[in-house]
């Protein structure tokens, strides 16, 4: 008796991806009113900080292979390689992000919601902001309007809960892990100064003798208000 075999099939199928199903923007888009499509959960914060700038999305290539990046070995150690990056690379790298402020409240740790809610209500913003964690509790910060950013910087100093903020310009050195603040800008008050040092070198030298000086407030240049003079300087906090 002759036997026979059967030869089975199996065709194998990769999982479906956790998305599965899920409509995106673009499909929501072609199948609905596009006056009531809402994609604003669609936008990165990448794309809030860039605005209107118009950036093409860099092609994929081998930058160690193209000469624009070299990997080194730390002590000739190949468990600690250590990669870099051409300056050129780098500078296009940070285009991106170039506008974005990093804030950190100092020496004391709010949540996410109530970080942003604080920032708001005492910087009094004309338009809103969009804000990142992005680790050791410093934040970075996309401002709407372009005045609200100059605001930020050039006012101040600024406290949340009795604590200040330091706020400093984003640089492409910036890394959350390593970096500190060891300076910060405080208002310190003279009182019953006599009204002739109401001049802006004199009050600069006495600032000086404090720290580093920032400005002088506008209403002691002004001799507006008598009582004390009001200069911002920076300080050492180590």
């Amino acid at each position: 008796m002759a036997s026979t075999s059967t030869a089975h099939q199996f065709e194998t199928h990769p999982p479906n991806p956790p998305d599965r199903g899920r409509v995106f923007s673009s499909e929501r888009q072609s199948n609905e009113d596009p006056t009531k499509a809402n994609t604003s959960d669609q936008i990165s914060f990448r794309d809030k900080v860039l605005g209107k700038q118009a950036i093409a999305a860099r092609e994929r290539t081998d930058i160690v292979a193209n000469n624009l990046a070299k990997v080194e070995l730390v002590k000739g150690n190949s468990l600690l390689p250590m990669l870099h990056v051409h300056a050129t690379v780098m500078e296009e790298l940070a285009t991106p992000w170039k506008d974005a402020l990093v804030v950190k409240l100092l020496g004391k740790r709010l949540g996410f919601n109530i970080m942003k809610d604080k920032l708001e209500a005492v910087w009094d913003l004309k338009g809103s902001l969009d804000l990142m964690d992005i680790g050791n509790s410093f934040y970075m910060i996309k401002f709407d309007a372009e005045e609200d950013k100059a605001k930020v910087i050039n006012g101040g100093p600024w406290k949340i809960y009795d604590h200040y903020v330091a706020v400093r310009q984003w640089e492409p050195t910036f890394n959350a892990a390593t970096t500190t603040i060891d300076k910060t800008m405080v208002w310190i008050c003279i009182p019953s100064l006599n009204l002739i040092y109401y001049d802006e070198s004199v009050l600069w030298a006495i600032a000086s003798m404090v720290g580093k000086p920032v400005k002088v407030d506008l209403q002691t240049l002004r001799v507006a208000k008598g009582r004390f003079a009001r200069m911002c300087v920076e300080i050492d906090l180590t």
